[in-house]
């Protein structure tokens, strides 16, 4: 994969500390077979962690989700300096792959758009 298309490591949250935070005190999104966490950031750019928990499926689901889920927040990133923690539920994983790229993309506009999300 050439570079350009990969999300650089700078993008990505990676530790436990660093998403538990957003689930603590960020605001919540919900969209079918998916919730989004978003919270504000000092990096100057927006990070993103995507979490598909055993009971979505075995590895192999799992990694489908969280791929797919990842690319469309790849090609579609908000300009917005937030962290972003995408949380997949069951229903995900029968989801066809345009189904979920709608449900993404319907949640980064909510976040981004200041859309009224659930205080955490």
């Amino acid at each position: 994969m050439p570079g350009d298309e990969r999300l650089p490591r700078c993008e990505r949250l990676h530790t436990r500390g660093s998403i538990r935070g957003v689930l603590d005190e960020g605001r919540r999104h919900c969209g079918r077979g998916l919730r989004l966490y978003v919270l504000a950031n000092d990096a100057g750019h927006p990070r993103v962690a995507v979490v598909v928990g055993k009971r979505v499926g075995k590895a192999v689901v799992r990694n489908l989700v969280r791929r797919r889920v990842r690319e469309v927040y790849r090609q579609n990133k908000p300009a917005a300096a937030v962290d972003l923690v995408f949380i997949a539920r069951q229903e995900a994983r029968t989801m066809e792959y345009a189904e979920l790229r709608d449900v993404v993309l319907s949640l980064i506009r909510d976040a981004a758009g200041g859309g009224e999300g659930r205080s955490v």
